[in-house]
């Protein structure tokens, strides 16, 4: 079996928050789940007259066309002239049956206690015990006058994915809060039913290639479009640089050293696994610019899995936390050119970078195919009680509130999906990172969103990756 199916009750390694709450208060009605995929995103524009320039595209239902197409400005990378010269061990995959499940709720609690169990990415755990804190002093939530304990665990996408899907047994969550909607499918295929009794956005956080200054430089400088512009930077550009120092030595580093990027590995993080998806849209985009969803047979291509083997050769994919690569990433010790990240992430590194006073600068350059991390929250019917259902509700609509929201900001770098932030705010906290940086408050202008894909063509994704085996040639 392969590794990223693999469950272990040892999977929750965060810490535990418990949060108690001590006055009564009335239950909201549950916020049903949308019916045509994909949580529902309370972008600003919403209570702003003209549409908010920071209004992120967020992938519809299966299938669903790319969002916000923009040819005149968006720039979409093309297939890599200079490659790898080596030999690939194809392997030819087959979409795994999934055994439906029935859904079984759970019974009400019977003690004094409600305790709701949140599975939460690493990239905004913190976030999320910050704000498990302030509504636990708030003092003020109870259900049937029961007091409320939210205890939030670290816990990565696939590995919680898989533990859900498998029945969400022993010590089940409440709440399963990924770091995006990727993996919904994938829990959801495994029952015959609606598992998900919420479905909405938390905060938002779009992929970026994020690459210090003087390696983005070197990179504009030495590969060049056939009109002599620079290459946008991409998953193919990348295979590029390596291409070309594999056999001429180091080319973009100022120090001349190997050029060394990185993404997290897509067996066992949620970026790892965009990663891969966006190696599938740049290598069939570049030739069908209406290319939409992936298939088995681009799965089992063998020049696309030499692409990707060529990856998996030389980049370096030991992370399996993408909050552990953006601590690399803002080392002291400088031990990358770039990596594959989130948004919010890559701006925490630069905070991080500005604070130890290093003179190393993090330039943002958003990919052409884009994904976004949209942080959903999403409130589980198997094995989970009515009540806890409730509770959770609860503290979902207390996180999309402007406080916290304007905490996941400033502290962490998301963008906010609340309709109360203005346009206003949000350049207060983004302008600098504009100016300084590089960051594109309006995605639609650099960025064509990938729609949401078949769960089954994730995971043949993810086996190819595991079983492909590409040999360089000395």
């Amino acid at each position: 079996m392969n590794n990223y199916r693999k469950i272990s009750y040892w999977m929750f390694l965060g810490l535990t928050v418990l949060v108690r709450g001590a006055l009564a208060q009335e239950a909201k009605p549950l916020k049903k789940i949308d019916p045509n995929g994909g949580p529902k995103s309370l972008n600003p524009s919403k209570s702003n007259p003209k549409e908010s320039k920071y209004q992120v595209p967020l992938p519809g239902k299966e299938g669903a066309a790319i969002q916000n197409q923009s040819p005149l400005t968006v720039v979409l990378p093309e297939r890599p002239t200079e490659i790898v010269q080596g030999d690939i061990r194809t392997l030819k995959v087959s979409p795994r049956q999934v055994q439906k499940q029935a859904i079984s709720p759970g019974a009400d609690e019977s003690g004094q206690q409600i305790y709701v169990r949140i599975a939460a990415g690493s990239e905004k755990y913190e976030w999320m015990d910050w704000a498990a804190k302030k509504w636990a002093a708030a003092n003020k939530n109870r259900i049937n006058g029961k007091e409320i304990s939210i205890i939030i665990e670290k816990a990565g996408s696939i590995k919680s994915a898989n533990f859900i899907r498998d029945g969400n047994r022993g010590q089940p969550y409440t709440v399963w809060s990924p770091a995006s909607s990727l993996f919904r499918k994938f829990v959801e295929d495994a029952y015959s039913g609606n598992v998900f009794e919420t479905d909405q956005a938390l905060v938002l956080s779009p992929l970026v290639f994020a690459t210090f200054s003087d390696s983005r430089e070197g990179i504009q400088t030495q590969f060049r479009n056939k009109d002599d512009s620079p290459k946008p930077m991409s998953m193919s550009l990348i295979s590029e640089v390596y291409a070309r120092e594999l056999t001429r030595g180091p080319q973009v580093n100022e120090n001349h050293d190997a050029f060394k990027f990185a993404m997290t590995n897509p067996l066992n993080s949620n970026s790892g696994t965009m990663g891969l998806l966006l190696m599938a849209f740049e290598f069939f985009g570049a030739t069908n610019p209406n290319y939409r969803q992936i298939s088995l047979q681009d799965v089992n291509d063998t020049d696309f899995q030499k692409f990707v083997g060529v990856f998996k050769a030389v980049l370096d994919t030991s992370e399996t936390s993408t909050g552990n690569l953006g601590n690399k990433l803002a080392s002291r010790l400088r031990v990358l050119d770039s990596a594959l990240i989130y948004e919010n992430m890559a701006i925490q590194a630069i905070r991080k970078l500005e604070r130890m006073g290093t003179d190393h600068q993090l330039v943002l350059n958003y990919p052409g195919m884009n994904m976004v991390t949209d942080h959903p929250y999403y409130v589980l019917k198997q094995n989970t009680s009515n009540e806890q259902r409730q509770a959770a509700t609860m503290f979902m609509e207390f996180l999309q509130a402007k406080e916290q929201q304007l905490e996941a900001m400033q502290s962490y770098g998301f963008r906010p999906v609340s309709e109360h932030i203005s346009d206003k705010e949000l350049d207060t906290y983004f302008g600098k990172f504009a100016k300084k940086n590089g960051f594109v408050s309006n995605l639609k202008t650099v960025s064509r969103i990938i729609g949401s894909q078949p769960s089954v063509m994730i995971e043949a994704l993810m086996t190819m990756f595991e079983g492909i085996e590409f040999t360089r040639k000395q």
